[in-house]
């Protein structure tokens, strides 16, 4: 009689099981899985955090209007701790997962190394932040939703020259991130001597490595220069700003829009007023869409967004209208995301080439927040 029992447990076991697995392979075709891949942890990870809080409140936005054909979008975050190697393990594995796409990375450098995984596999690798020109005007399966340097870089070395008179400049740039920062550089320079400046002193220092950083701070010495140019995260530019300023508080600042950031203006302090830098973002928008997410962003995180947690809901923008084209599916996503877009702040362009054209400003640290100086133009 006792095996019969057995007979009988082991087929409810197996009813039980083949249940379970239903209902999960029901669940998985009812999604569509997206990765999130940034350096969400450390020192300098608030640029990222606000990027992957701006694409969380994209995706629960379309989830909360039907998803995509009726399936919910679920978005798998993961660490890649700034490190290049573990960028590439981990695109490889949530490809291997399953999912449709990748948003990330958020700095040039880490893109790049996602760039090799993506073109390798065929997934679109979407970028919210990453601006370097090294990732531009190529056919790969890389989409910036940030504009590229070479406009910032013109503007700023027009402001310099041009409005601020400033004709002797240092830069200061962190070699951690080196295919932005190098690559701003060297436009930067171009364009700076192109209108009659002359680049004095380039200083490079490692954001990865504190005792290199804090060595090259103790060092600064600025010379017969009237303008400083720093490429930095926004905690390593803050203190760059403190030091130059007990150096000189009168010498001309400017800043890339890598720094654009709350942390950037609660670091730096008085410090950072009057700092110089240009953003394809307006502070001050009053646009109806813009003053909208705002809020609901406000009500649900405890803050205003910022910079780049705008442009990770823009990212969201971009991916939901290729995903509404392939019901979901990643065949012939790429193919769909090129065009017109209508962003939180107005119109932007994405091209062929999977790179973003946005409207550019030039803004100024003023008691205390980030405020719209003009419009600029081409």
């Amino acid at each position: 009689m006792v095996f019969p029992r057995f007979i009988s447990r082991g087929i409810w076991l197996w009813i039980f099981f083949i249940i379970l697995l239903s209902f999960q392979t029901a669940r998985a075709d009812s999604e569509i899985k997206i990765g999130f891949v940034g350096s969400i942890s450390g020192i300098t990870s608030d640029v990222d955090v606000n990027v992957r809080d701006g694409v969380l409140f994209g995706i629960e936005e379309i989830n909360r209007n039907g998803g995509i054909d009726g399936k919910k979008l679920r978005l798998i975050i993961r660490d890649d701790k700034r490190n290049e190697e573990e960028a590439k393990r981990l695109d490889t594995k949530l490809i291997r997962e399953g999912v449709i796409a990748i948003i990330g990375h958020t700095t040039s450098s880490m893109t790049i190394a996602g760039k090799t995984i993506a073109d390798k596999f065929k997934k679109v690798l979407i970028s919210p932040t990453a601006a370097s020109s090294v990732l531009s005007r190529k056919k790969d399966y890389v989409v910036c939703i940030n504009s590229n340097l070479k406009q910032e870089t013109r503007q700023l070395a027009n402001l310099a020259v041009k409005e601020l008179g400033v004709k002797k400049i240092a830069c200061f740039y962190d070699v951690g991130n080196p295919t932005f920062t190098k690559d701003y550089l060297k436009w930067l320079s171009r364009y700076f001597i192109d209108n009659g400046g002359e680049i004095v002193q380039e200083t490079p220092f490692n954001s990865q490595d504190m005792s290199n950083f804090w060595k090259g701070v103790s060092q600064l010495k600025l010379g017969d220069i009237d303008g400083v140019v720093i490429v930095a995260a926004p905690l390593h530019s803050a203190i760059l700003v403190q030091k130059v300023r007990k150096v000189n508080r009168r010498i001309v600042v400017m800043c890339s829009s890598w720094c654009f950031t709350p942390a950037f203006l609660k670091e730096g302090g008085k410090a950072v007023e009057n700092v110089w830098l240009c953003a394809d973002f307006d502070p001050d928008s009053n646009k109806p869409s813009y003053l909208k997410y705002q809020g609901a962003y406000k009500d649900l995180y405890g803050r205003k967004p910022d910079f780049f947690s705008s442009l990770g809901y823009e990212t969201t923008i971009v991916l939901r209208k290729a995903l509404m084209k392939t019901s979901g599916e990643s065949e012939n996503l790429l193919k769909f995301i090129p065009g017109k877009y209508k962003g939180l702040q107005g119109q932007f362009i994405i091209d062929e080439f999977g790179d973003a054209h946005r409207d550019w400003y030039l803004l100024r640290v003023q008691k205390g927040a980030f405020k719209t100086v003009k419009r600029l133009t081409e």
